[in-house]
């Protein structure tokens, strides 16, 4: 049904593109520019002042005494000249303490990649996260008594409740649900840069009531490709947008809502998903299908310019995706803008939008908090009216989770699967600012966003009908086959 692929596998292939981790003790790995002790204070000092002003709500999480204190301590470490390296996992240190997803520093991922070309070794354990407890969910070991399935209890003599609490410090993430998803797939990364390279680790196992310790290898880059791919029988899903009908229920894996083309010029070129939306509604109406099953599972998100589009084909009433919209106007926010405008291309999907901010905040004042109004999207001229299922897991994100809370909300839908880690209502809207010296990148979130049903609590998408998914998914794809258990029986 799917062509399929492992996220591991994706990783590796892009050379760890989603990878952001730096460690302290591999800094020599390339030549990395210096910075003064002076240079760095002054940029930590603009960072936290341009924080201030420019977040949407910065103390939201954190009070201003315990920013303060943080502050403080961090810039006690700042004594000699430091690298860019460095500078970025100290203030980055610093920005995820607010615990907001959408502000952070990019940690440098070039290290981790060299080192990895380089012949460095790093963890062969990928983990799942299920009910606080740690798991084995893919061993690239060759350790004869470690084995999937295994609950992971510490590393290297440290438990992994400690341990897992210390890597928050570089990702920035609203909460531990979301912060244990980036854990499942960029675990080794975080070890690499927070215990700098290793040969090998050590890690306590349980078992049923038996404990295990075990001394277990690194690998290559090479070694884990290669462990990848003789992997059998596990399920790997694609980022691959196809359309089937499965004894008369549709089933639509729409992709990312961006454009990922290899090809592709501009990511936000929606003309290409649109035509293949038209096609696979099309095709379900030719073919009279009983339900329609979307699965956006493990989908990374993007722009509701492209969601919109699958929503509208079977909406029965006007939508958009949030309730409310609120921004905070500052000038770094009013530069990143103006910017936008300056650069704008023909046929730009962000142009328009950029140009509602700057007429919304035309006569305010940078504090101000103003309202963006969005228009409602209307449906097709003839949507399509028989029952619709989207399937949802840990792993989708951003826009994907906005569809879940638009249809659900709207009752357009019914929600299937796993609760997401990412947020339907959030603070979000990120864009940057650059620090005087290191010319550092700072993301931070401009506006309050609340889910079309106007709940204002910071959650995930909870589905209306939870199917559990296992620790180990196989390629039988036993949470699929559950969502169309799950139809099959509802339409009888």
């Amino acid at each position: 049904m799917l062509v399929v692929r492992t996220i591991k596998s994706f990783l590796v292939a892009v050379s760890l593109a989603f990878a952001i981790p730096l460690s302290a003790g591999a800094s020599d790995i390339k030549a990395d520019k210096a910075y003064s002790a002076a240079q760095v204070k002054e940029d930590f000092d603009e960072l936290y002042q341009r924080l201030k002003v420019a977040h949407y709500d910065l103390y939201v999480n954190k009070t201003q005494a315990e920013y303060d204190q943080l502050f403080k301590k961090l810039k006690s470490r700042i004594k000699d000249s430091m690298t860019e390296s460095e500078i970025r996992l100290l203030f980055q240190e610093f920005v995820a303490f607010g615990e907001i997803a959408h502000a952070r520093i990019d940690l440098p991922s070039d290290d981790y990649r060299e080192y990895r070309k380089q012949g460095g070794r790093s963890f062969p354990l990928y983990i799942k996260v299920i009910d606080g407890k740690v798991f084995v969910a893919e061993n690239y070991s060759d350790h004869p008594d470690v084995s999937v399935g295994m609950e992971l209890l510490a590393i290297n003599g440290e438990p992994v409740d400690q341990l897992f609490k210390r890597l928050r410090r570089f990702k920035s993430a609203d909460n531990d649900y979301i912060f244990n998803g980036f854990l499942e797939l960029e675990l080794p990364l975080y070890l690499w840069f927070e215990f700098g390279p290793q040969a090998t680790f050590n890690v306590t196992l349980r078992q049923g009531q038996k404990v295990v310790e075990a001394e277990i290898k690194a690998v290559t880059h090479q070694e884990l490709l290669t462990r990848i791919e003789a992997q059998e029988g596990l399920l790997q899903l694609s980022w691959e947008r196809n359309f089937e009908v499965i004894e008369g229920i549709g089933y639509l894996r729409p992709g990312p809502f961006f454009n990922f083309s290899a090809d592709a010029d501009n990511v936000w070129d929606n003309s290409e998903f649109a035509k293949f939306i038209e096609e696979a509604f099309n095709h379900f109406r030719e073919k009279d299908i009983e339900a329609l099953l979307i699965d956006i599972r493990n989908n990374p998100g993007g722009d509701n310019s492209f969601s919109d589009l699958m929503v509208k084909q079977f909406a029965d009433k006007p939508f958009k995706f949030a309730s409310e919209f609120n921004v905070k106007l500052s000038e770094e926010f009013i530069a990143a803008n103006e910017e936008r405008m300056d650069h704008r291309q023909e046929n730009d999907s962000g142009t328009s939008v950029s140009q509602q901010y700057q007429d919304a905040y035309q006569g305010l004042e940078p504090g101000d908090i103003f309202e963006l109004e969005f228009p409602l999207v209307k449906p097709v001229s003839n949507p399509f009216d028989k029952p619709v299922y989207v399937l949802i897991n840990r792993h989708s994100y951003s826009n994907a989770v906005t569809v879940a809370a638009q249809v659900q909300d709207y009752g357009f839908a019914t929600i299937i699967g796993e609760k997401t880690s990412d947020l339907a209502t959030t603070y979000g809207a990120m864009e940057n600012f650059k620090l005087t010296h290191t010319d550092i990148n700072v993301g931070f979130p401009k506006a309050h966003i609340i889910r079309p049903s106007g709940d204002r609590k910071s959650d995930g998408v909870t589905p209306d009908i939870v199917i559990k998914t296992p620790l180990v998914e196989t390629d039988s794809d036993p949470v699929l086959q559950e969502a169309f258990a799950i139809v099959r029986s509802r339409l009888n």
